[in-house]
Formats: C-alpha cells, sequence, structure tokens
C-alpha cells in the first residue's frame, strides 16, 4: 500500500514538471520547481499530521477534566487546559530548550554544535510556543502568509522573527518546527502526569478504540 502511494506521488510530481515543460519552460526550472513544490507538500502533511495529535491531545484533556473554555480557537483552549493545571506561564528557559535539543543530536552532527548556544535565561512558555505553532499551521491555509502580527522570538540559532499579518511567514523550515514540536511533547508529559494525579481512573479514548477495532490491537 504505501509502496504504491509513494509511486503515484512520484509520478503526480513528474507529471507536474512535464505540465511546466509543455508550457515552454526549461527542464531544469521544471525539476527544481517540482522539487520544490513535493517538499512543501510533505512539511504540510508532517505538521498537519502532528498538529492534529497535539490538537486531539487538548481536546479530550478538556473533556475528561470539564474544564469550561470560551470555544474562540485552539490557543484559547489550550490556555484554558494550562490555567487547570496551574501552567499558564510554565515552561523552560532558552538555556534549557538549547540544551535538551544539544542532548539529542546524533554523534555525525558533533560539528553543528558549536552553532547551538544560547546565554538567555529568560522562559519561553509552552503557551507560546503553542501561539508560534498554531501560527505556522494556519499559514497552510493561507498561501504561507501570517495570519496575525507576531512578536519576534530567538532561541539560539532558531529564529521566528518578521511575522506580520497577510505577509509571507520566514520561519516554516523543519528545524524551527522541531523545536517548537519538542516543546508541546515536554508540555504534554508534564499535562499527563498532573492529569493522573487528579483523575487516577483508566480513560478510554474514542480514537484508540476506533484504531483497536480496525487493526485489533492498540497502535
Amino acid at each position: 500500500m504505501v509502496r504504491t502511494e509513494h509511486s503515484a506521488s512520484l509520478k503526480l510530481y513528474d507529471q507536474y514538471a512535464q505540465d511546466i515543460v509543455n508550457r515552454g519552460y526549461g527542464e531544469k526550472f521544471a525539476i527544481d520547481h517540482s522539487a520544490i513544490w513535493r517538499e512543501v507538500r510533505n512539511r504540510a502533511g508532517y505538521l498537519d499530521s502532528v498538529y492534529f495529535e497535539i490538537d486531539y491531545f487538548i481536546s479530550q484533556m478538556i473533556k475528561i477534566h470539564s474544564i469550561a473554555h470560551s470555544g474562540k480557537n485552539k490557543v484559547s483552549a489550550f490556555s484554558s487546559l494550562l490555567d487547570h493545571f496551574s501552567m499558564r506561564t510554565a515552561g523552560p528557559t532558552k538555556q534549557e530548550i538549547v540544551s535538551e535539543i544539544l542532548s539529542h543530536l546524533p554523534t555525525s552532527m558533533a560539528a553543528s554544535c558549536s552553532e547551538l548556544t544560547e546565554r538567555s535565561s529568560a522562559t519561553v512558555p509552552f503557551q507560546k510556543s503553542f501561539e508560534y505553532l498554531t501560527l505556522i499551521r494556519n499559514s497552510l491555509h493561507n498561501n504561507g502568509f501570517a495570519t496575525k502580527n507576531m512578536n519576534n522570538l530567538v532561541i539560539g540559532p532558531f529564529e521566528y522573527k518578521g511575522i506580520v499579518e497577510n505577509q509571507s511567514l520566514q520561519c516554516m523550515d523543519i528545524p524551527n518546527l522541531v523545536v517548537l514540536i519538542l516543546q508541546m511533547v515536554n508540555c504534554i508529559e508534564q499535562l499527563c502526569e498532573r492529569s493522573v494525579a487528579k483523575i487516577t481512573a483508566p480513560q478510554n479514548d474514542p480514537h484508540l478504540e476506533f484504531m483497536k477495532s480496525q487493526l485489533g490491537f492498540y497502535p
């Protein structure tokens, strides 16, 4: 199944490149353009799938703990969840974020360690990380343009700058996404620990139960 879908995907991009050539453009331009299009689609799919999992977790936690929230948007729902567990201002420092990234680097990337430096001990709240991640995710549905203004955020070499409403985002590369996702993973771990302390009874997740009914086991 995966091999068939991968083959179909390659044929789609080959056809896309051929269509560009048929319109009078050079072959190199067509191949480069097709490669960029494929990379954009891969990143969009990756971010959308990860964001769905985070969003689903938030919605289920709100349901399990009967947390009241305005329901305006995903960021406000996440804020209500953090408030419930007294985590509105929780989050690591910039130094701690960079240190954790360094701890995950493979030995083959040892030469890159010198680039990962951060002297600031300022805290980066989980709330702020989710706001930036949500902004980047929403831009996928807005032709890559920001949906609102946001202040600059710099964590070591990772920059989220120049975010202006209706202007193209310049912080959508994979390393920037990984930093924000790592923040959310750490936040989810803390939320789970606090959740279990409040509600000790096992909780049935409808999504996992459905997956089990289809696969015969929990994924």
